[in-house]
């Protein structure tokens, strides 16, 4: 597969995918440092610090920044790299996390703010429901608009 191609699978496969649910050892991430050679510092849920590795697959094709929240897998190798990056959170899967439940506490006031959800709501297959007020107008509003009109000028 070329590297074109290759990258875009893989920013397809993990920024615009919704992650379903979080596997068995999983867990969210917010990343506090970069520590150079494809690791960062990571604060979990519970307030642990430790770094965690950027897999190859992921290198020069995503970048994280300060802030951001990742879901990590847990490594066994390593004392102080105790996880590998499974996946970057982008808004619409923070939103989704939350909604579900699945968001932790700890991170729970920077994750609505990050999100600024307003609303946001999501159906059972995961996808947004959109808001009756992003449509246009129908014909039928339109008449009882302009009948609404008419009664205000007599």
């Amino acid at each position: 597969m070329p590297k074109t191609t290759q990258k875009k699978y893989i920013t397809n496969q993990s920024i615009q995918t919704l992650v379903d649910d979080l596997t068995e050892g999983q867990f969210v991430a917010k990343i506090l440092a970069s520590r150079g050679n494809n690791l960062h510092q990571v604060e979990t849920f519970n307030g642990e610090n430790f770094l965690v590795s950027m897999p190859s697959r992921f290198r020069r094709t995503l970048w994280v920044r300060r802030g951001n929240f990742i879901i990590a897998q847990p490594i066994e190798e390593g004392d102080k790299v105790k996880a590998e990056i499974a996946h970057v959170l982008d808004v619409e899967n923070i939103s989704y996390l939350i909604e579900k439940g699945k968001w932790p506490e700890r991170f729970l006031k920077e994750g609505e703010l990050l999100t600024k959800r307003g609303g946001k709501k999501f159906d059972e297959s995961g996808k947004e429901e959109e808001d009756d007020s992003m449509f246009p107008p129908t014909s039928s509003d339109d008449e009882e608009d302009d009948n609404e009109a008419d009664e205000g000028f007599l």
